[in-house]
Order: C-alpha cells, then structure tokens, then sequence
C-alpha cells in the first residue's frame, strides 16, 4: 500500500461484495440466530431482571423482529430504552432497499409499543425521531443524544510521518450505497486524472462494494483513469484506519444524508481536513469546522480537493466532537424514566 501512495501500481482490491449470495444468505443466518438469542434471553429477562430495571439495548436492528420485545409487556416496570442510528430508511428510501423502509417502520412501531425513552447521536436525528413518535402517539417521548464515541485509537497523539508521503491522497471510509455518493468523487477523480495525468492524486476508498452501485463498481473496474488513481480497501483495522486519515490530505464524505457521520469526527480527533456534504448533520458535528460542499455540485468538489491537494499538509490541532457522550449525564437520564 506504501508502494501505491507513492504512485506505484497495486494489485490490492476490493472484497467480496456485500451484495453477493453468499453475504446474503450469511446475513440472513445471523438475522435468524438473533431472533432465537432474544427471545430465549427474553424469557430469562421475565424472571431475572430486578423490580425496576433499565434495559439498554444499543442497537436498533433487534426492534425489527416482531415478537423479540413481547417479554416487556409482561413486566412494566422495565424501561426499555434503545438506541435508534437514524430514520434515513423513511426518509429517503430511494437510497436503501425496497424492503428497508417497512422493516424500519416496524422498529419505530415496536419502539412506540414497548420503549420507554431512545438515545440517538445527533440533533438532526432527535428532531425526527420526535416527529415520528408524536405521529405514532407517544408525545413527549423521552430522547437522549449521545454522541458516537471515538474509539482510543483516535485521540489525539503524536503527529503520524505518514504525513510527509510525497505523493498526496484523499480518504473515503463508508460502505459503497448510493448514499454515500461515491459517484460523484469518482467522477471529480477522472476529471483530475485528464488533466493532471500522473499527478493526480491517489484516493482511498475504504469499505465494502454495498448494493444498487452499479455505476460505481462500472468506474472501479473498467475506467483505466479511476483504475491508476484508486484504491480499494476492506476489512481494515482500526490502527491501520487511524494511520490512513492521519496521512490524508483530506478525508472527504460527500454523504446526500448521513445520521451522525463518524469518519468525520474521527477525522477533525486527528487533525485532518475534513471535506463534507453541506448538510446540517455535518455542521452540528464539527460545530461548522470543515469544507462544506452540496453533494450534487461536482465543480464544487473538484474545487476544494485541488485547493486541499496543494495545501499544505500539516496537521491541524485535534478538534474532539463539538458535543461528546456523557456517560455521568446519560445515567441520570436512565434513572429519571
């Protein structure tokens, strides 16, 4: 990878797709077993569970399965409280599969039936999210925004000589879905490779090929120019993630809607440039700290990467969330329901 970002070729690229058969049919083993694990421990929650416990759950996947939560009716002196990553599914179902939209209503469903209170990461998700249990008839329902905590890996440290590559490269960290808008950084790239030739600089996608990215996967493997400047990565480890956006010019999320956006904390934890989609999420995460571009505006992007690509490469001061999690603040707010 070293011999890449110095503009040698690589052979390295991506894995199994997560659309394939095989993820597929994995997945739906695990959905299979999940359902099996919660309701035999739900069954035990009956009996073992004290008078009056808080029961957490810090996902939201469990809530689609129908039946997992019965238990909580028969002990109301629960709280249950779960943790919702964001509503996208309903609110823009064009980017997600046609069965993702349904299987989220039923999780806001079972949450309104059975939930006492939910967390969520961000105020753009809270404000949805109070919407849709007034419309599904929980008013006044309990919300608790609890930043992503980032991992120890990224707090701040000593500066990466990573960051001295010659050869300068951007980051890109999310599944390949139509969300995440790759289309549009790969499109900025050809345009840089026509015009700056072996210049151009390298751009590392980091994440799995996702579903409905058939333009994207076409770019990947057949456009020479996108072939000789990008590079693929899965499955890769959180020190080695921490060195890769440390040594970046600039990581780059041109997300059309995002819940929280974890990258881009991670990357303003480490001092790195951060340039995103023009959306409010962004700004409530790095308090209005980063480039901001509409994600529909190519120009736009290929502007601010030229200017970031000729920049100079020192790291900025770590820059933590403008809001963190409060774990003192969260269990007073547990205790309160």
């Amino acid at each position: 990878m070293a011999d890449w970002t110095a503009g040698q070729n690589s052979n390295v690229r991506a894995g199994e797709g997560f659309g394939s058969r095989q993820q597929r049919r994995r997945c739906s083993s695990v959905a299979k077993f999940t359902f099996r694990t919660l309701a035999a421990a739900g069954s035990q929650a009956v009996v073992a569970l004290p008078e009056r416990a808080r029961y957490l759950c810090v996902s939201q996947f469990p809530l689609s399965e129908r039946g997992a939560y019965d238990w909580l009716r028969k002990r109301t002196d629960v709280k249950a409280v779960f943790f919702i990553h964001d509503l996208l599914p309903l609110q823009y179902p064009e980017y997600f599969r046609s069965r993702e939209p349904a299987r989220h209503r039923r999780r806001l469903e079972q949450l309104a039936t059975v939930g006492s209170a939910a967390l969520v990461s961000s105020r753009a998700v809270a404000d949805v999210l109070r919407e849709e249990m007034n419309r599904l008839g929980r008013h006044g329902f309990p919300i608790y925004i609890a930043p992503m905590p980032l991992a120890e890996s990224f707090v701040p440290g000593p500066a990466s000589s990573h960051i001295t590559r010659a050869a300068p490269y951007f980051i890109l960290c999310s599944t390949i879905e139509p969300r995440k808008n790759h289309l549009t950084i790969l499109h900025v790239w050809r345009e840089m490779s026509a015009v700056l030739g072996p210049l151009t600089p390298k751009l590392i996608l980091v994440g799995a090929r996702g579903w409905e990215n058939e333009n994207v996967v076409d770019l990947l493997d057949r456009s020479p120019a996108i072939r000789e400047h990008v590079l693929e990565l899965s499955d890769v480890a959180t020190p080695t993630l921490v060195e890769l956006i440390r040594g970046a010019r600039a990581l780059l999320m041109p997300s059309f809607a995002e819940g929280y956006g974890l990258p881009v904390a991670e990357a303003r934890a480490l001092g790195v440039p951060v340039i995103a989609s023009d959306i409010p999420v962004f700004h409530e995460v790095t308090g209005g700290d980063f480039t901001a571009v509409p994600p529909t505006d190519g120009p736009g992007w290929l502007s601010a990467v030229m200017s970031a690509q000729i920049a100079s490469p020192a790291l900025r001061p770590p820059n933590l969330p403008a809001r963190q999690l409060d774990f003192s603040s969260l269990r007073e707010f547990l205790q309160s329901l």
